[in-house]
């Protein structure tokens, strides 16, 4: 999301007035949602340790060198995991080339203890596992899709 915000202040200078004011309040707005699904995520409900994993698109060869097995790295962003073993696999592999096998020590929390019971939703996000913004993560394995 800190991301996103950031990209916005080149496109926001071509704006017109008006819309750049509705682009400052959704942005505010964004930063509020990030702040209170973190509050939620480290709140004191129970932490995940376990395997799961997170699929992603790596195009560039630099950005993929990056991700080396030993290479502890942040993620700035609130990120998401699937738990092994549970749920669709093939849900989130479209499009990607590189999953990374994590194993939460505690970091993430399962989004199955944010759903009311009996939720729509809770077969499908269910087994998620979901990351706070400024999780540290250990490269110990990368599986690569060769095309």
């Amino acid at each position: 999301m800190l991301a996103v915000t950031q990209q916005t202040q080149h496109f926001r200078t071509w704006l017109h007035p008006e819309y750049q004011n509705c682009l400052d309040s959704c942005k505010k707005e964004l930063k509020e949602v990030a702040w209170w699904i973190n509050r939620a995520l480290l709140s004191g409900v129970r932490k995940f340790h376990g395997k799961c994993t997170r699929k992603v698109q790596i195009s560039g060869t630099k950005e993929l060198s990056y991700y080396r097995v030993g290479k502890l790295f942040r993620f700035q962003n609130i990120i998401s995991a699937t738990i092994d073993g549970k749920g669709d696999p093939s849900k989130y592999s479209e499009g990607t080339n590189v999953h990374f096998h994590i194993y939460s020590q505690g970091g993430g929390r399962c989004v199955q203890q944010f759903l009311g019971a009996g939720s729509g939703v809770e077969s499908a996000t269910g087994h998620t596992i979901l990351f706070p913004s400024g999780c540290e993560f250990l490269v110990c394995k990368r599986e690569e899709d060769k095309a």
